[in-house]
């Protein structure tokens, strides 16, 4: 293979990962935008109970504001839906 075919390679990849890039970021500010317009209170932790992201509606439930939630524990344990 010639120096460039591998250019032309690279930069075919590059433009693929580009697209794709895009339409995971579309996605996510679709979802984003989705819980954002709920009402109900919606809350992301990972699996050792950070707080990773929540809605408007979770803030005035509880009362609280982002930062003070991100300092809260979760409180319970994740269990896997395996389990549960």
């Amino acid at each position: 293979m010639e120096i460039a075919d591998v250019a032309k390679a690279f930069s075919l990849m590059g433009a693929a990962i580009a697209l794709r890039m895009e339409a995971v970021l579309e996605a996510q500010s679709r979802l984003q935008r989705v819980v954002e317009s709920l009402s109900e209170g919606v809350l992301f932790h990972d699996a050792a109970g950070n707080l990773l992201e929540c809605n408007d509606a979770a803030t005035q439930l509880l009362g609280l504001d982002r930062t003070q939630m991100q300092r809260q524990s979760a409180g319970w344990k994740m269990v896997h839906p395996q389990w549960s």
